[in-house]
């Protein structure tokens, strides 16, 4: 069946990832928030909103559950952000941002985490502007540690 998710953004929808199992929706918008979204009974309610940029939000995907919940983000200023949830004093959960990539003279593409027999790893696609006209496209794979 084909369900619709009221989406709550005041801009486009940019990019949208599924977690491993399914039952878990980041979206990504112009507007610069994340949304999360959880299927509960069938139904998808939205779990928090993270305020992650001014503007767009190009590309996010997430890790394999074996790492935890993670997601990482591209934003239009040339980071990429890593969020992660985490049990919060109160027992409550919430999202942290637990790493910054700084891609600022760069202009990132894509992101995608790597298969889970790699390690907690991502890729990264990225265009790198040198000398004003000399553009190169490259790929970053870096292991974070948890």
């Amino acid at each position: 069946t084909i369900q619709k998710i009221p989406s709550a953004h005041r801009e486009f929808i940019s990019d949208t990832a599924f977690d491993y199992y399914g039952k878990r929706l980041v979206s990504a918008s112009a507007d610069g928030y994340l949304r999360i979204w959880n299927l509960i009974n069938d139904e998808w309610s939205l779990q928090t909103e993270i305020k992650a940029h001014s503007s767009l939000i190009t590309r996010v995907d997430w890790a394999h559950p074996i790492f935890g919940q993670i997601f990482a983000a591209c934003l239009h200023n040339g980071m990429v952000v890593i969020y992660q949830e985490v049990i919060g004093d109160s027992k409550r959960k919430t999202w942290t941002k637990c790493y910054e990539i700084d891609l600022s003279s760069s202009f990132p593409l894509d992101i995608s985490f790597c298969p889970r027999f790699y390690g907690l790893g991502l890729v990264l696609i990225f265009y790198l502007v040198l000398y004003r006209q000399f553009v190169v496209k490259m790929v970053l794979y870096i292991f974070i540690s948890q």
